[in-house]
């Protein structure tokens, strides 16, 4: 829910900062993007 209004803050125009400090890192889970795991090298 933290997330979803987060985004509707940004998309109006606020500046949005998001601190996950649940210890299973739920939050930082849904943010991050395939991008970052992709970029890696397989022997």
């Amino acid at each position: 829910m933290c997330k979803n209004v987060a985004y509707k803050l940004a998309l109006d125009g606020a500046k949005v900062l998001l601190i996950d400090l649940g210890p299973q890192a739920t939050l930082s889970t849904q943010l991050a993007t395939s991008e970052v795991d992709t970029k890696k090298i397989f022997n």
